[in-house]
């Protein structure tokens, strides 16, 4: 996966504020802030804890630490949870935040946490050959099987972050009812936002459009 921009560049067209932690390919990966914002305004009410599975540098975590009580972050690579526990440290929330350097396929790890709702970004967008012949997307967890283990274990509230790539029957398929909004940052078709649950406001597919 070839990233032609600079960390500098990303921060700069993203809107990302300039002090954040993170290195090229961990805010690459990374949501929007107005993205960040949106999720917010739209879960404000919704719980007073929430668990981020896949949490990377944590900016839907501090964004969102505005309108809960606690947050719990979950993140397989260490070196993003260590710029994550940064940036939430300089935004003054920390304390408020859980952080877990943890597979988010390990049923016990998931049988702990204990959420109102459960946001859970698909970690892997992009097709990378890996040295050993792999495609990087194969290290995605199996989504079917991990959405029903969070359902049992955790809530049937949960926040799907998935890619473009990503279409509506797969998740009607695993969830039944659920919401599938298309997200359009500035105009172009960025992501797509799963609500299943309590979450859904209105059954099917959307369009949202988001600028900043």
């Amino acid at each position: 996966m070839a990233i032609t921009d600079s960390r500098e560049k990303i921060i700069s067209k993203r809107g990302y504020r300039k002090d954040i932690s993170g290195d090229q390919y961990d805010l690459y990966l990374s949501s929007y802030p107005v993205a960040a914002n949106y999720l917010m305004e739209r879960l404000a009410g919704r719980g007073k804890v929430v668990a981020e599975l896949c949490c990377g540098v944590g900016v839907t975590l501090e964004t969102l630490a505005k309108v809960f009580n606690h947050l719990i972050g979950v993140e397989l690579d260490a070196n993003a949870l260590a710029h994550c526990r940064k940036n939430l440290e300089r935004e003054g929330v920390l304390n408020k935040v859980t952080l877990i350097n943890g597979d988010v396929s390990d049923e016990v790890l998931l049988r702990n946490i204990k959420a109102d709702l459960v946001i859970y970004d698909i970690p892997y967008w992009v097709s990378l050959k890996l040295p050993d012949g792999t495609d990087i997307l194969e290290k995605n967890p199996n989504f079917e099987t991990l959405v029903v283990k969070i359902k049992e274990l955790i809530t049937e509230d949960i926040v799907v972050f998935a890619p473009p790539w990503f279409e509506y029957p797969l998740a009607e398929r695993v969830f039944g009812k659920c919401e599938f909004q298309k997200i359009y940052i500035n105009g172009r078709y960025d992501r797509n936002y799963i609500f299943s649950g309590n979450l859904v406001n209105q059954e099917g597919v959307a369009e949202k459009q988001l600028r900043y």
